[in-house]
């Protein structure tokens, strides 16, 4: 039986060119399928994350809590920010030139993305989070998070501005903190539907934290080639030390730990 299958092999191979199978074998059909669907819901689901928003603002707030400490520190001693090094980095810089790192590898980091989804998840499952992603509740639900998530990052950005303008006068403000109104809470009407009780969907939960730590990975992975366009950017704008180089280079490590939500 295996010599009769060699010898099948042999034969196929010395078939013509044009007498060859033209049709791609099923397997590499359902391989472009799942990621044709992959990228589907990703564009409908994750947008921030393709398109660098997500990774940015991540970072920028990973920068905001070591920052927002030093500040307090700064004003109990009456020092200066250009006395400390983290202080002197500049927020508007900084948030434009991580932008930039972002774009950079946005190519990447999508096909990464999608090559993760299509690999742990089957064609039904895809179709089924695309569908549940597309019902009208769901989107009503993700553009209200959308807008609380801009809204707490605008707050943010308010806070960085504040923080470039005691740059340049060297006097610090007392600290604030964004309040709790700050941050929009969705109405009753836009709470998320859940997923309907089903096998594909409990087969599609026991993933997630699969998905998840795959994501992390392919951010961590490419994230500080990011970083090294960020620092590239922001130093060729703003005069840089070597600490400044140190801080700006760990921000590409933000996505190291997988447990770090901020």
């Amino acid at each position: 039986m295996r010599a009769l299958i060699i010898i099948a092999g042999l034969c196929l191979l010395a078939l013509p060119a044009d007498a060859q199978p033209a049709s791609p074998v099923p397997s590499q059909t359902a391989d472009a399928e799942r990621s044709t669907l992959a990228r589907q819901y990703l564009e409908l689901a994750q947008p921030d994350l393709l398109n660098g928003r997500f990774e940015v603002n991540h970072t920028l707030a990973g920068f905001m809590m070591p920052r927002t400490m030093e500040e307090a520190n700064l004003f109990i001693k009456k020092a200066p920010p250009s006395s400390s090094p983290i202080s002197r980095i500049v927020y508007g810089q900084l948030k434009a030139s991580l932008e930039r790192g972002a774009q950079h590898i946005a190519p990447k980091l999508v096909d990464a993305l999608v090559a993760v989804y299509a690999r742990l998840l089957t064609v039904d499952e895809l179709r089924a989070m695309i569908a549940f992603e597309e019902q009208p509740a769901q989107r009503a639900a993700e553009a209200a998070s959308a807008r609380a998530s801009a809204h707490m990052q605008a707050s943010f950005d308010a806070e960085g501005a504040r923080w470039d303008e005691e740059l340049k006068t060297g006097i610090i403000a007392p600290p604030s903190l964004p309040s709790l109104g700050d941050i929009e809470t969705p109405a009753p009407n836009e709470a998320p539907p859940a997923p309907p009780a089903s096998p594909i969907w409990d087969a599609i939960g026991a993933k997630q934290t699969a998905i998840y730590l795959a994501t992390y990975s392919q951010l961590n992975r490419l994230w500080p080639e990011a970083a090294a366009v960020a620092r590239a950017d922001y130093c060729a704008h703003v005069r840089c030390s070597a600490t400044d180089r140190q801080i700006l280079t760990g921000l590409g490590q933000v996505f190291a730990d997988p447990n770090n939500r901020v």
